[in-house]
């Protein structure tokens, strides 16, 4: 049995970068894992999903890169690497919310526990997208956790189910994905994005 990493990437607004991932278990190789992680990138992005993600997202925050890696299952480490383009775009008219905001996928297996617990971050939504309380909305919630598991569905199907994987430990089986109301922050290296500052002599 194998251990793979796949990892989706794209733009935010300003010029800065997302990306989030999963593992995969299963036989093959990584030029069949490659081709998967471009068909879920289609599944989680809205190609056939009846909630697509890309409903949610201004067309500044795009999912453009996939990647697979296959592990060493001893010491985590990438052993191969290839990686495949896309070109899905959001299509929301909104206004994107700051870049540190974030949308946490909480992916659970049937181990109790933080053990059993792990996290797929998707960027900040479009502001129509937050509630007058500053929750995200119960449709979009739900919209994203829909596609989130029509995302590892595909892996699923295509014999590579999602794990939490850490070396030398038996792999969990991912079995459902949580998505909650309350936005979460990831603090970005600000590499790209520039500040326009204002400033006032006392």
């Amino acid at each position: 049995m194998s251990i793979y990493y796949v990892r989706f990437s794209g733009a935010l607004p300003g010029g800065e970068t997302w990306n989030t991932g999963v593992h995969l278990a299963g036989a093959g190789d990584v030029d069949e894992v490659i081709a998967l992680g471009v068909d879920m990138s289609d599944e989680l992005w809205g190609a056939t999903t009846s909630d697509p993600v890309r409903a949610y997202y201004p067309s500044s925050v795009t999912l453009t890169t996939v990647v697979a890696y296959e592990l060493s299952p001893v010491t985590g480490k990438a052993t191969s690497r290839r990686e495949a383009t896309t070109s899905h775009v959001g299509a929301n008219v909104g206004v994107p919310l700051p870049q540190e905001v974030a949308v946490c996928c909480t992916l659970r297996t049937i181990t109790p526990g933080p053990g059993g617990r792990g996290r797929m971050y998707l960027p900040g939504p479009a502001t129509s997208t937050v509630t007058a309380l500053g929750r995200l909305d119960s449709t979009t919630r739900d919209g994203i956790a829909d596609s989130v598991a029509a995302c590892l569905g595909v892996a699923v199907a295509g014999g590579h189910p999602p794990v939490l994987f850490t070396p030398s430990t038996p792999d969990r089986e991912i079995v459902s994905v949580d998505v909650g109301d309350v936005f979460d922050a990831q603090r970005r290296r600000r590499d790209k994005l520039v500040e326009v500052r204002t400033s006032v002599a006392l």
